[in-house]
């Protein structure tokens, strides 16, 4: 089976095994490395005091990054390993400071790809939710409004990329059901073009075997005519 049926199939069918491929093993590995590299050096930027925690994020934004490995082919659990890191940064976090990992980004839009959108789109809006309630218990704003807008940007990082996972998906579906359909019209005219040339086949040996009986009967008329001369 061709890839673009591979890839057209694990869309269609949320279940259908996708297996690791080396991009995504480099995906991960990239954001394993350049977010913690990130959350390390902006921690030297920060007073002494809260280094250390910040410099401490470095850990869980390492493990989100590996877990990205898992975005195609495990998209649920790599989901709940990417919320937890994000948890566990906020936590790591003294009051006041925000480090946040771009995993989210990535696990969205594969859950886009791969689930419904209406059953996708409420689970991410409740871990949405429950990200943006763990940040205002840990850290809480001034301002209730503050809170409000904190929330509404979460759940954005949360819905857009899936958004496109959907429309990507979608557009994906739509064209293999259009490479079938044209792959099923050129079947069908193919039968129709065999059928026709049957007919035809069969036409032309039954003109033939007439032609030819006719003629067996006329030369064995003649061939009597001549017998019976020959007699008289």
């Amino acid at each position: 089976m061709p890839v673009g049926d591979n890839a057209a199939m694990s869309l269609s069918v949320p279940t259908s095994s996708v297996p690791i491929r080396r991009n995504d093993v480099l995906l991960a590995l990239t954001f394993a490395v350049v977010q913690p590299t990130v959350a390390f050096l902006a921690s030297t930027s920060v007073p002494a005091g809260p280094r250390p925690w910040f410099a401490a994020t470095a850990v869980p934004l390492a493990a989100e990054g590996l877990a990205l490995v898992l975005w195609r082919s495990r998209p649920l659990l790599c989901q709940a390993l990417v919320w937890s890191a994000e948890v566990a940064t906020v936590l790591l976090l003294p009051a006041g400071y925000v480090a946040s990992g771009y995993g989210q980004l990535v696990v969205s839009f594969s859950m886009g790809m791969r689930f419904p959108l209406r059953r996708t789109a409420a689970v991410l809006t409740a871990l949405s939710l429950a990200y943006s309630a763990v940040d205002t218990w840990w850290d809480p704003p001034e301002q209730w409004q503050v809170a409000t807008v904190g929330a509404l940007v979460t759940l954005a990082a949360f819905l857009l990329p899936m958004l496109g996972g959907a429309a990507l998906a979608s557009s994906r579906r739509y064209e293999h059901s259009r490479q079938e359909l044209l792959r099923r019209e050129h079947r069908r005219q193919l039968e129709v073009a065999l059928i026709q040339e049957r007919r035809r086949l069969a036409g032309e040996l039954h003109d033939v075997a007439a032609h030819h009986l006719a003629g067996i009967v006329v030369q064995a008329a003649a061939l009597e005519r001549l017998i019976g001369r020959a007699h008289v």
